[in-house]
């Protein structure tokens, strides 16, 4: 096989690898992704807020925060990996 060939297939390769993580990535952005939080809050407290913790609990902003991070990649015992 050419250079070209290679760099083609290796391309195809890393493009079927990445395709599926990225596009469930995606479709969790567009259901609130890294915006879950002011989502909740919004939805929670339409007219403001003083303390945030009126409004959530420290865990469930955790919650909706790791479980994006957690999906996208970017908890520290992935990115060190």
């Amino acid at each position: 096989m050419s250079e070209e060939g290679n760099i083609t297939e290796a391309l195809r390769l890393y493009q079927n690898e990445r395709r599926p993580p990225t596009a469930k990535i995606v479709r969790q952005n567009r259901f609130g992704g890294p915006e879950g939080v002011i989502d909740l809050v919004e939805k929670r407290a339409p007219n403001g807020f003083v303390k945030i913790s009126d409004v959530a609990t420290q865990e469930e902003l955790e919650y909706v925060v790791k479980g994006y991070s957690s999906l996208a990649g970017f908890e520290r015992s992935q990115v060190n990996a």
